[in-house]
């Protein structure tokens, strides 16, 4: 049986409040379709004749894009190029860590529109496009393209009222050195307490389903420490 011809069976602060908060800022909801342009090949088979002819996923290339694209007019001006440059771009490893297929398994299109929709639902990813690019031998070549957004979150407060101050310093990376991980380091002070925080957050320990949640609190008046390790349904 012949599918197709080719293809047969088988300025740091400015900067931040530029991007604002991370992943909020023109990000996509579950719903939406992806707005990266990366058609599919008109000549490929459709879903339903890939999936009855028993083809298997062959290749998968990720391209990770960065928060601007500078190919764009409009997104090429000094401080994007800034924002970019400091931008620790997103690591392969994390973004295959959330496909919900691989190499060597049945071609399964359903597979392929949900992890698109998984991958637009993480804080540092803005946009993704999952799609297949080529099938030769029974085999079907997937491009999974994400673009990444800002997501390192700087805060300090500060405030004074009955003869006391009170000062507040927050620092929140939700994909610290690209990894996918979250990272929160906080320091308050109140006329009641003062309390250090740090927060770990991991949704792929080494690389695996399970995901861990550590935190460490020392206030002048007590102190939390918590571990937590989940397998979440998938």
């Amino acid at each position: 049986m012949k599918l197709s011809d080719g293809c047969r069976l088988f300025g740091f602060a400015v900067l931040v409040a530029v991007v604002s908060e991370p992943g909020l800022a023109a990000k996509f909801n579950d719903k939406e379709h992806t707005r990266i342009e990366e058609p599919r090949p008109p000549d490929l088979p459709s879903d339903d004749e890939l999936e009855a002819a028993g083809a298997v996923i062959g290749k998968v290339d990720i391209d990770i894009r960065n928060i601007f694209d500078q190919s764009d007019p409009r997104e090429t001006n000094g401080l994007f190029l800034l924002a970019n440059r400091l931008h620790l771009r997103t690591k392969r490893s994390s973004i295959q860590a959330q496909l919900l297929f691989a190499s060597g398994e049945k071609y399964r299109a359903r597979k392929l529109a949900e992890t698109e929709r998984a991958l637009r639902l993480l804080t540092y990813v803005y946009d993704a496009r999952v799609v297949p690019v080529r099938c030769a031998d029974g085999k079907v070549d997937v491009k999974v393209i994400t673009k990444d957004v800002w997501t390192l979150s700087p805060g300090i407060s500060f405030g004074r009222a009955g003869g006391t101050n009170s000062t507040n310093f927050n620092l929140q990376d939700t994909n610290f050195l690209g990894w996918g991980k979250t990272l929160q380091v906080s320091r308050g002070s109140t006329v009641d307490r003062t309390s250090d925080t740090i927060a770990w957050t991991d949704p792929n320990v080494f690389g695996s389903r399970w995901t861990s949640a550590l935190t460490y609190a020392d206030s002048s008046d007590g102190f939390q420490h918590s571990l937590q390790v989940i397998r979440p349904f998938y």
